[in-house]
């Protein structure tokens, strides 16, 4: 029963993560945008879209690995559970 509890915790920790990577997601595509546009203005340097790009990047894997944790978070719930 009290491992029921804290899978159920950290599955809905594990969702706010990824309702969070979403948000940053949207955040770091729009720097990006922001950045390519003062690139191709002239008005940033090569390296600042680089940092932008490599955000952007990050930004997706941590989305994903939040998605899988979740997953196996839940998987790990159902079989406490015993539904698995």
């Amino acid at each position: 029963m009290q491992d029921l509890k804290s899978y159920l915790i950290k599955y809905q920790e594990s969702l706010n993560r990824i309702a969070v990577n979403k948000r940053s997601i949207e955040q770091a595509q729009m720097n990006l945008r922001i950045v390519n546009t003062k690139y191709f203005n002239q008005l940033s340097l090569l390296t600042d879209l680089l940092d932008a790009d490599n955000l952007f990047v990050e930004s997706r894997f941590n989305l994903i690995k939040a998605q899988t944790d979740a997953l196996a978070i839940y998987y790990h719930l159902l079989y406490t559970a015993g539904k698995l």
